[in-house]
């Protein structure tokens, strides 16, 4: 694996947690920056942990991981999209601005959107040639690349929040479960 893959491979699994973080920036426009690091980190870590567990269980798991992965993804992000759509249609967006992100949440988003990222370890695995400071070097440049990618998401989110005033939260949720959507029809398909 070559540096270029790495960094292309660690921007292709970022999207979907790019995404999440541009969403959050939106329904917090009024945020203290430091809110950013939190969702970036949890998006950083799992998107790097993930592959390295793919790459230790191998092949063995993966198909049964790949077979249901989607559905889990699609069922998580589905729960916390429709949470959200709730919550705003219920509460004033002003009500919850500054709150820093729960944990919980971010726990449920950072698996959700990494699940691809073991099957990305599985075929570090399977190509056989990977030793594990290859694996563990390629693991940390993913972490890294998500964890930019989401710091800047979530600014960009910000700016634009503003926009959208009271609709940025049902905005949000409609863009989790739509990523969730799409997880799941590219499996089916």
């Amino acid at each position: 694996m070559n540096p270029i893959q790495v960094l292309l491979i660690g921007i292709a699994l970022s999207v979907d947690a790019f995404t999440v973080s541009v969403s959050d920036g939106m329904c917090r426009p009024n945020a203290p920056r430091r809110h950013a690091l939190l969702p970036a980190a949890f998006f950083g870590a799992f998107q790097g942990i993930m592959p390295f567990l793919g790459w230790l269980l191998g092949a063995g798991f993966s198909e049964k991981l790949e077979a249901v992965g989607p559905y889990i993804a699609f069922a998580l992000l589905s729960v916390i999209g429709g949470k959200m759509i709730f919550d705003s249609l219920r509460k004033k967006d002003e009500e919850r601005k500054d709150l820093p992100p729960q944990l919980g949440n971010l726990l449920v988003l950072a698996l959700a959107t990494s699940i691809d990222a073991f099957a990305v370890g599985v075929t570090f695995a399977l190509n056989g040639a990977q030793t594990a400071p290859q694996v563990l070097w390629a693991c940390l440049l993913i972490a890294a690349i998500t964890f930019v990618l989401c710091t800047a998401g979530f600014f960009v989110g910000r700016r634009f929040g503003g926009l959208f005033s009271g609709k940025a939260a049902l905005f949000g949720g409609g863009l989790l479960i739509l990523i969730g959507v799409k997880m799941l029809v590219e499996h089916l398909i």
